[in-house]
């Protein structure tokens, strides 16, 4: 079990790095370790105080400890909220890390009382927790001598109530919908929605509308399902054969939306304005696309932003 701090930045007899000496096997890699939300439409404030990430080999782990601005608290915390999109916090910055493959990913989280909480748009504050106070995030590999890792809070997916709305006793987090990405290639895709498109008889009244992110072109939109965990035991069986998203994120009041940090490739985006009550672990059975014809292929490139208009279809 090894420690990073910044004391070990400067001249660290471990890391034989720009102290007068050779480089020493293995090399180190600059690494810098930022949040951001995928939007989320049930809460105004996610607050979580990050305490440490743990780099994982096969017989060590590697612990890189996060403390708040000033260095007086032994953790970050942080309202996701706040860094939606592509905007996002940086919890280490230029840490240096052993070149290698991880095993795994673990942010740990502080379980300190009060520290991490949801605030309900219809409940109020409740607590939020998470089961060992850990996120495992999976397998990492670092080569290069910088890099830049983005931890993706797709919220709408890992922010799960406890219980329901008429007994609620605060949320979990989960780590399904939580990623790590690469930064230097991630990729972005936005755009707007036509209004009128949200207002047809088949949609929900609230007029609402939320976008589907699926992997790959060619797909067979019929079989397009909303969000699950398949983790758990169905109360209805999703069907067979079909494709489930990948992210999916809310029209905001702007009538915009935005998926911030996505690996390149390709994909296809599909509207629905009759998912507000889509429940992140269960198969709802939802009607994606609607309108049937908003549905649009695109093709991620490395650090660039892709733009995607649904708008009225002749």
């Amino acid at each position: 079990m090894r420690y990073i701090t910044s004391a070990l930045l400067l001249c660290s007899p471990v890391l034989f790095i720009g102290c007068g000496g050779e480089s020493s096997t293995p090399h180190y890699s600059n690494v810098t370790v930022a949040v951001s939300d995928a939007p989320v439409d049930t809460a105004s404030e996610v607050v979580i105080a990050f305490h440490q990430i743990e780099l994982v080999q096969e017989d060590d782990s590697i612990f890189i400890d996060i403390s708040s601005e000033n260095g007086a608290k032994d953790y970050a915390q942080v309202d996701l909220i706040q860094y939606q999109n592509t905007d996002t916090f940086v919890l280490v910055e230029d840490q240096q890390v052993p070149i290698g493959t991880y095993q795994n990913v673990i942010l740990h989280i502080s379980p300190d009382a009060g520290l991490n909480y949801v605030v309900d748009d219809t409940l109020g504050q409740l607590p939020l927790k998470q089961p060992s106070n850990k996120l495992r995030l999976g397998e990492l590999v670092i080569e290069g001598s910088d890099e830049s890792y983005v931890i993706e809070f797709d919220l709408r997916q890992a922010l799960v109530m406890r219980g329901n709305s008429n007994n609620n006793n605060g949320y979990i987090l989960k780590p399904h919908g939580v990623t790590i990405i690469n930064n230097d290639i991630s990729s972005s895709l936005a755009g707007a929605v036509e209004p009128n498109l949200l207002l047809g008889n088949e949609c929900n009244v609230d007029g609402l509308g939320f976008v589907y992110l699926y992997q790959g072109h060619q797909l067979d939109s019929s079989l397009f399902v909303d969000l699950f965990d398949g983790d758990i035991v169905q109360n209805n069986p999703v069907p067979q054969g079909s494709i489930a998203p990948h992210a999916s994120v809310a029209v905001n009041e702007q009538n915009e939306y935005a998926f911030g940090f996505l690996e390149p490739g390709e994909y296809t985006v599909a509207l629905s304005c009759d998912a507000s009550g889509d429940d992140s672990e269960q198969y709802d059975g939802l009607s994606i696309p609607l309108p049937v014809n908003q549905v649009f292929e695109v093709s991620l490139t490395d650090g660039q932003l892709s733009v995607i208009n649904f708008s009225s279809i002749p």
